[in-house]
């Protein structure tokens, strides 16, 4: 098994769309390769971010958000 990182241009949602950008990105991707997308990368495409400026308590963020704590 070869892993392989693609880098891929800064994501600034919504102005980008992940799926374009992805397709840009594959150039060269022989078929039955398997393609791995961090949920970091989805959340910020999804724009699910928080500023840091608007955090009053990282632990009960961490609850709030999570699968399982």
């Amino acid at each position: 098994m070869l892993v392989k990182a693609i880098k891929t241009k800064t994501l600034t949602p919504p102005q980008d769309d992940l799926l374009s950008v992805i397709k840009e990105s594959l150039f060269g991707i022989k078929d039955k390769s398997i393609i791995v997308i961090t949920s970091k990368v989805v959340s910020i495409w999804r724009g699910d971010c928080i500023k840091i400026s608007q955090i009053r308590d990282k632990d009960s963020l961490i609850k709030k958000e999570a699968g399982l704590y």
